[in-house]
């Protein structure tokens, strides 16, 4: 693979979410090629949790320290067209508010796109995403489709500067462990999830088929802001009123892939 042909290389950023836009095709005649990488993200997660004070129920924002979560992925790409799988490994997290006792949690997510790159920098996807968050001794979990948009451009000498955008609209099982349950169904939840940064694209192992590598460094944001979420009164169905609730989990981010 010729030098100036590296920062092609380099869009291969590994987005998480809506996802991969895979490796770019150096020559025309390129129909087929897979990519594998692990993403590491430096993060920390800002939630919510629903403990009883003085007999009522409330909702009080919890954070966390910052943790390492692990994201895998797959990109298989034919042309134009590209398919990306990956998930966020299980991660444990110890989450603490005001007036409140340290709680366990834990978070792991996984999606899955379809994507078409109507430029040669320019990528386009549709996707699924689930995530679920265990915390207080309940399990939560939103899931729904996802739609993507990736932007690369080269630099210079196999860099490349890379912003990826993504939306989703989810629907949250609120478990019977909540306090709030018995108001609450089914929630309607907003998603989002960007990233910017810089790509390097460098050279093959010939010796294992690999025929490019990619280094990406960049910082990304996550939001999911589930909508209208009912506190009830004490005991029973009454309902004290509604809010919106938020988990928002960001940080630095870097990646490693391989194409075959």
């Amino acid at each position: 693979m010729k030098s100036k042909g590296l920062w092609r290389v380099a869009a291969a950023v590994l987005f998480g979410s809506f996802q991969v836009p895979g490796l770019a095709a150096e020559d025309a005649g390129e129909r087929f090629s897979v990519t594998v990488g692990t993403k590491v993200w430096v993060n920390e997660w800002s939630s919510w949790y629903t403990p009883t004070i003085s007999g009522q129920a409330e909702v009080v924002p919890i954070d966390s320290s910052t943790k390492v979560s692990l994201i895998p992925v797959v990109n298989l790409r034919f042309r134009d067209f590209y398919a990306s799988f990956s998930t966020l490994l299980n991660t444990s997290y110890t989450l603490s508010g005001q007036a409140l006792n340290s709680i366990n949690a834990s978070r792991k997510e996984f999606d899955a796109n379809l994507g078409y790159y109507v430029l040669p920098g320019l990528g386009v996807s549709l996707g699924f995403k689930s995530l679920s968050q265990v915390f207080g001794g309940a399990s939560y979990r939103w899931s729904g489709p996802t739609i993507g948009a990736t932007l690369t451009a080269p630099i210079q000498g196999g860099f490349a500067g890379y912003g990826a955008l993504g939306i989703g609209f989810f629907k949250m099982n609120l478990p019977a462990a909540d306090l709030n349950s018995p108001v609450n169904s089914s929630l309607n939840a907003n998603y989002a999830i960007g990233e910017i940064g810089v790509a390097y694209g460098a050279g093959g192992i010939p010796t294992v088929a690999v025929t490019s590598t990619a280094f990406t460094l960049g910082y990304r944001f996550q939001s999911v802001s589930t909508k209208d979420y009912k506190v009830r009164a004490g005991v029973g169905t009454n309902v004290n009123g509604s809010t919106d609730v938020r988990d928002v989990t960001q940080g630095p981010a870097l990646g490693f892939l391989l194409r075959f």
